[in-house]
């Protein structure tokens, strides 16, 4: 089994790094001068606009879909063997609901997290957007969301278990007496 953990770890990891390679070919730093800042911009080959729609179509598929798709079958399995388990699995240190509570808490913030700006991205891609200013702050609002599920998770560890609400509970009734 340790094995298995070890090869799919690299071939993971080996995948990430090929799907990397287009884009470290087609990045460019350009100097803004009146700002006197330097950035890095991907510059797309000719024809464009087709480069533009593999790349999100590619981000949409491997960076969202294939991950969405992963965490709910496995959540899924998860949660119908812990409820399905025979009796040894009620006798393990964690109950059946606090596993079950923690798995599905994580998998909805991911998902309510990226969704907004993927499904934004997906509808770009079939309806084609013109740019609009608008359009433009609703996706970085949904960038935002989507960055913020790296700091949900401590938090849901907080709400999510007992022990450590009991802990803070403890640390604060010391502090405000």
């Amino acid at each position: 089994m340790r094995k298995w953990k070890m090869v799919s770890t690299g071939l993971g990891r080996a995948v990430s790094c090929l799907l990397t390679i287009p884009i470290s070919f087609s990045a460019k730093a350009v100097t803004i001068s009146y700002l006197q800042i330097t950035v890095c911009i991907i510059e797309f080959p000719k024809p464009t606009w087709w480069w533009i729609a593999m790349w999100k179509w590619c981000m949409f598929g491997i960076a969202y879909f294939l991950p969405a798709c992963v965490l709910i079958t496995c959540c899924s399995l998860l949660v119908w063997k812990l409820k399905t388990a025979n009796r040894r699995v009620l006798f393990t240190r964690l109950p059946i609901g606090y596993v079950t509570k923690r798995v599905v808490s994580f998998a909805c913030a991911f998902l309510i997290c990226w969704t907004p700006l993927y499904l934004l991205l997906f509808l770009d891609l079939t309806l084609h957007f013109t740019p609009d200013y608008y359009l433009e702050i609703i996706r970085r609002l949904f960038l935002v969301l989507a960055t913020s599920n790296s700091c949900i998770n401590p938090v849901l560890y907080a709400f999510v278990d007992k022990h450590f609400q009991q802990h803070c509970k403890t640390l604060f009734s010391c502090v405000f007496e």
